[in-house]
């Protein structure tokens, strides 16, 4: 009887789902005007206790023709040496350390940011989603394994900014008309 508990019990623990980290991003402000800059963090949270990012391969994907990316840096939660490839819909960051596990601990609090990328808004757009996705490499941790990773997206409402047209000034208006007044009244008295 007790083979078959502890049969049940190691099946049970062993099929719990895994809690996986998160990665967001999270956007400077969700509603721009065209010709606006705002910045995206891509940031991780959520890894298990003892657990690191020694390297990562993530792709960034975006809609060119509502928002054109102008620049992006990277986190210091790797301390190491990074990269990025663009491609005209999207861009490809990635990064590895070469630190041990105890700094990586130190620099990796929780939540902690890989990179930050810079838009400009282009054309008004309701609904523009920045999404990532996670290349073959993805994460690993200081052993190469894999770190089960969930991904959250971010959505922009870019909006048309209104054309502000100068109201002409009164008091010129209104000399404007007291001389017409005056001329007329002359023109009248003379007749």
């Amino acid at each position: 009887m007790k083979k078959v508990f502890y049969l049940f019990a190691s099946l049970i623990l062993l099929s719990l789902p895994a809690k996986a980290a998160l990665i967001s991003l999270i956007p400077s402000d969700s509603d721009v005007f065209t010709g606006e800059y705002f910045d995206v963090a891509v940031q991780i949270t959520d890894l298990q206790p003892g657990e690191v990012v020694t390297l990562f391969d993530i792709s960034v994907v975006f809609d060119p023709a509502a928002i054109m990316l102008t620049g992006g840096i990277f986190g210091s939660g790797l301390g190491g040496v990074s990269d990025s490839s663009q491609d005209n819909t999207g861009n490809n960051f990635y990064e590895f350390s070469f630190l041990d596990d105890v700094s990586l601990t130190q620099l990796q609090s929780s939540p902690f940011t890989l990179f930050t990328l810079n838009f400009q808004a282009l054309v008004p757009s309701s609904a523009t989603v920045i999404g990532i996705e996670i290349n073959p490499v993805g994460l690993l941790n200081y052993a190469q394994e894999d770190i089960a990773a969930e991904i959250a997206v971010a959505t922009i409402s870019i909006e048309q900014r209104a054309q502000t047209v100068s109201a002409p000034s009164s008091m010129p208006l209104l000399l404007l008309a007291l001389s017409g007044l005056l001329g007329r009244r002359r023109t009248r008295s003379r007749r």
